[in-house]
């Protein structure tokens, strides 16, 4: 009896380009099946992280952008300057101070509050812009530096009935004012106006002479 074997039962066909092979064709979908599922997976993770990561940093952009400083934020802001300790230590006089946008400048109100944080209040004055609090060594009264009718000057502020008056005159804004020890004078720093000497003596116009006009 003649030896059969599966070769000689199923003939094996030569290739040609174009003829349909099922064998392989089924073994090739399964290898892109199981690609598919290895890596599809993988790549659908990526995709969803790169697209978290891009709307993280969007959201994070929009964030950022609401908090940039922008140049008319300077006129939001309020400041705490010039803090000056009653000389009992319980007591805060400090200089609030904001922007003025209607009048493009600096503008100050003298404040207090307690050293603990609590009771914090305007002094109420009524002259505009105050600045440079100084207490009295006593802690009985504080002089500050005002805007007047006549420019800045020198006030007195009562601590305990709130009463103000006004002790200078002063031609030029005061400042680094200082209490002497007992309390009974203040002194301050102020500019004066003085002619300035010529650094050079000039020469005597000649008679007849027709010089150029001075510098203004």
């Amino acid at each position: 009896m003649p030896h059969t074997t599966n070769d000689d039962a199923f003939p094996p066909r030569s290739f040609r380009p174009g003829h349909w092979r099922p064998i392989a064709a089924a073994r090739a979908a399964i290898l892109l099946a199981v690609l598919a599922s290895n890596v599809l997976p993988h790549l659908s993770a990526a995709s969803l992280a790169a697209e978290d990561e891009s709307a993280r940093l969007t959201e994070s952009d929009e964030r950022d952008a609401q908090k940039r400083f922008r140049p008319l934020d300077v006129f939001s802001l309020v400041m705490a300057t010039d803090p000056q300790i009653s000389p009992d230590g319980t007591t805060i006089v400090y200089a609030r101070t904001m922007m003025d946008i209607m009048h493009d400048r600096a503008r100050s109100q003298l404040w207090s509050i307690k050293a603990d944080g609590s009771d914090t209040r305007p002094l109420n004055d009524a002259a505009p812009n105050q600045r440079s609090p100084r207490w009295s060594p006593d802690g009985t009264r504080l002089a500050f530096v005002a805007d007047s009718e006549q420019g800045a000057q020198i006030f007195v502020r009562w601590m305990d009935t709130g009463q103000t008056a006004c002790l200078t005159q002063a031609t030029h804004a005061p400042a680094s004012l200082t209490w002497s020890p007992d309390g009974s004078a203040l002194a301050f720093s102020m500019h004066v106006p003085e002619k300035a000497e010529p650094y050079a003596k000039l020469p005597e116009k000649p008679e007849g002479a027709t010089w150029s006009k001075p510098p203004k």
